[in-house]
């Protein structure tokens, strides 16, 4: 069973106690259960390499994200930003 996390980690801090373990033995004072893989999905696509277009480029670069306190609430209603 491989683990894999995604959604916008910003920085290697951000990911450092997902690949250690950390997370399950803080959050839930559990065994250390280490992140086998990261998914970098818009990252990725905005690199000069993708084969994404540059409109859609520019749309995922202008995006507004949503601050750690909230992003749980994007999964039963849309984010409405004002």
């Amino acid at each position: 069973i491989s683990l894999i996390a995604g959604s916008e980690f910003s920085a290697a801090e951000d990911i450092w106690r997902y690949l250690t373990g950390d997370w399950a033995v803080q959050g839930y004072g559990v065994q250390p259960m280490p992140i086998d893989g990261f998914l970098f999905a818009s990252r990725a696509m905005v690199v000069n390499e993708a084969l994404t277009s540059s409109s859609v480029k520019d749309l995922i670069v202008a995006a507004l994200g949503v601050d750690d306190a909230n992003w749980e609430g994007t999964y039963s209603r849309p984010l409405v930003v004002s």
